[in-house]
């Protein structure tokens, strides 16, 4: 009996050894479990980042509330210290605009003097303490004020603007004429460097505008006869040109939220001058239109498209996609190095989406006509009996509504991605008149595409 006792109690010290060894087996498997998962709902960016644009699958939502961040309203006034600056040292000097650094650290001052071009700036770096520090633009290169062509990377560390060849005018005498008359190269020699920086000098001794000793003289850099992009640190040194393609205008520009590349428009020259006296012939005010572009800033330029767009294209916000949009029509791009894109014609569902936002319109002004000439109870019932089926619906078929019958069908006139997976976009009828009191936008209204993955 004593033996069998032991025996019992042996097996039960094993027993109770068993039960500990296999909680904690367990319990090591559930963490390892909810690690795996934590790591795939932490990396859901990564995961989307891969995905080229062949597998997006999507979802059309029309007329959804307009996005929280629909308009980032750009602040008119001008940066205190650099105003004050203005003011004080430079009274010659026409200050434009201020742009401050996304990190808050530097601004650029946007400005032009007295004997300039029109629509022709020159561009200033000042510490936020007002301090100028570098004058940004050489004397032969102007920069050129379209929307959107002056922007600070999102990490603050370089400066893209579109600018060219600085043009003559009638009462400017001290242009240096090196720089006027012939494109300079880089292939130019020291001597050339020398007097142009001379020429320089004299001009600003010449001039009543007052300058600090921090100021440095910026090298000679190539200037063309029409738009490009142009690029440099965030202390405005290493100033060169990202775009050299002569003929063509470069108009807007829109840095990658990894502040890795940008994407830009442009159009010919021909094409430009064409729809710009188009415009003026209309009395519009003239909006270019222009093919779509990602332009790194190693200076290599893909053309995403061969059509022309009017509307501004956006990134994604994790910096992997590129979206733009053609009458009724998105498309996606692939910002990688083995790109690939995909059409999205949504034509036939705006149509749709057009006709019950119009039957729902009519509906409301019929109840609100009946509400004045009836009881709220019967009017509200009638208002509840209104089909909001097509008339046809008892045949079991319907048809496309026609595009002349739709006020509201409109064609998309802005891009807004605020998540990876989420594109908003507008519709709406946009005449910007010459007189503002012709000008007109009617029926803008915020759609949707929800993105998803295809199943292989």
């Amino acid at each position: 009996m004593k033996e069998l006792s032991k025996q019992c109690g042996k097996d039960a010290i094993l027993l109770a050894k068993l039960r500990k060894t296999w909680l904690l087996v367990l319990t090591l498997c559930l963490l390892l479990t909810n690690c795996e998962k934590r790591e795939e709902i932490a990396q859901p960016q990564n995961l989307w980042q891969n995905v080229p644009v062949i597998k997006l699958g999507f979802r059309f939502e029309a007329d959804v509330p307009a996005p929280s961040s629909t308009e980032e309203e750009k602040q008119n006034a001008f940066f205190p210290t650099v105003k004050d600056d203005f003011e004080r040292n430079r009274p010659q000097d026409i200050l434009d605009e201020t742009i401050v650094s996304p990190d808050g650290t530097k601004v650029l001052a946007l400005y032009h003097l007295p004997t300039d071009a029109e629509k022709q700036y020159r561009l200033d770096l000042y510490a936020a303490n007002g301090t100028l520090l570098r004058k940004i633009t050489p004397e032969g290169l102007a920069v050129t004020r379209f929307p959107d062509t002056i922007a600070w990377s999102p990490d603050s560390k370089n400066i893209a603007f579109v600018g060219m060849l600085r043009l003559k005018t009638v009462t400017e005498t001290i242009t240096p004429p090196q720089i006027e008359e012939v494109e300079p190269t880089p292939s130019q020699n020291a001597n050339t460097a020398e007097s142009n920086t001379q020429e320089t000098n004299a001009n600003t001794s010449q001039s009543n505008i007052q300058t600090t000793p921090s100021v440095q003289p910026t090298p000679i850099v190539t200037a063309f006869r029409t738009e490009q992009i142009y690029l440099c640190d965030s202390n405005g040194e290493n100033l060169r040109a990202l775009t050299e393609t002569e003929g063509l205008i470069h108009f807007y520009l829109a840095w990658a939220p990894d502040s890795s590349a940008l994407v830009a428009l442009a159009a010919t020259w021909r094409e430009w001058e064409t729809e710009k006296a188009e415009a003026l012939s209309k009395g519009e005010i003239f909006i270019p239109s222009g093919r779509p572009r990602i332009v790194e800033k190693n200076g290599r330029v893909r053309l995403l498209d061969d059509r022309k767009t009017k509307v501004l294209p956006v990134w994604s916000p994790d910096s992997s996609k590129v979206a733009a949009a053609f009458d009724t029509e998105i498309r996606i791009y692939d910002a990688t190095e083995d790109p690939t894109q995909a059409a999205i014609p949504l034509r036939n569902q705006l149509l749709i989406a057009s006709q019950e936002y119009e039957k729902t319109l009519n509906q409301s002004l019929q109840a609100n006509e009946q509400n004045q000439q009836e009881s709220k109870q019967k009017s509200s019932q009638n208002s509840n009996q209104q089909p909001r089926l097509p008339s046809n619906a008892n045949i079991g078929v319907s048809t496309i509504p026609s595009e002349e019958e739709l006020v509201s069908f409109n064609p998309i006139v802005k891009l807004l991605w605020t998540e990876d997976r989420v594109l908003y976009f507008q519709t709406g009828y946009v005449r910007e008149a010459q007189n503002p009191a012709e000008s007109v936008r009617s029926f803008m209204r915020w759609h949707r595409l929800i993105f998803s993955l295809q199943q292989s």
